[in-house]
């Protein structure tokens, strides 16, 4: 199947899905006050839109959302070079990570808090806390994956150490920065959302847990769409980048 059909598959599908729901919301047979509607949260995102509230909440959680996601990936990148240079630090960082890679990031903001206050600090630091390890362990892994055959004879050649970099490490490693950049992002969307639903005054994620104290899920509904619709965009536009960055490279070779 072509893709322009693929794309068209996937929009009647959720179109079809849309019509459902409105009929059965309309209908009765599904409580709306419960499941919402289609119509309805077109609704809130219109009440949201005229207010002039959905632009500076949206502007809120981006600032949130790239400041944190810029410094965890290169924190991440940096740690994982580093776990990834060096065998016997990786051994002593491995537990380590994994434990707080593993720790519940909902657990470490009530502290965040209690430290940095409510202001924009903690919402960061709690994107960086949600993104940096996930990076590193994968930066680290593709890192170690590079062989050493390669390095050696890179270096029987005279290369030295910005050779190294600039002829191996950037080539072997920019498509797997780009990939774990998609999966990060993931990641960090939550978070933000997380950061924005205690002791926040704006922000998507104020909106819903304002819209959850209403018992409005169609309010509720026209956060998380708002949400996802960033999340394509940022996404789409990551996975373009990594396209062109895959075929450059394979002209390159």
């Amino acid at each position: 199947m072509r893709r322009a059909g693929l794309v068209a598959a996937q929009l009647g599908f959720v179109a079809a899905l849309l019509v459902v729901w409105q009929v059965l919301a309309a209908s009765g047979r599904l409580p709306a006050k419960l499941a919402g509607s289609p119509l309805g949260v077109v609704e809130a995102l219109g009440t949201w839109w005229s207010s002039g509230g959905l632009l500076d909440d949206v502007r809120s959680s981006l600032a949130i959302l790239l400041v944190g996601y810029v410094l965890g990936l290169a924190a991440g990148v940096l740690l994982g070079a580093l776990i990834g240079a060096s065998p016997t630090l990786g051994r002593i960082a491995d537990p380590f990570i994994t434990f707080v890679n593993a720790m519940p990031r909902i657990l470490v903001y009530p502290f965040l808090t209690i430290v940095l206050g409510f202001g924009f600090a903690p919402k960061v630091v709690l994107v960086v806390f949600t993104i940096v390890f996930l990076v590193a362990i994968v930066m680290a892994g593709a890192f170690v994956d590079i062989p050493d055959e390669m390095r050696a004879g890179l270096a029987l050649y005279g290369a030295g150490r910005r050779d190294l970099l600039r002829e191996l490490y950037l080539p072997a490693l920019s498509l797997k920065l780009l990939s774990t950049m998609r999966l990060a992002l993931g990641y960090a969307f939550p978070a933000v959302l997380i950061a924005e639903y205690v002791g926040a005054t704006e922000g998507i994620g104020y909106q819903v847990v304002v819209s959850q104290g209403r018992f409005d899920v169609d309010g509720i509904l026209a956060g998380v769409v708002v949400m996802v619709v960033i999340a394509l965009l940022l996404t789409g536009v990551l996975t373009l980048v990594e396209r062109r960055a895959s075929r450059w490279q394979g002209e390159a070779r």
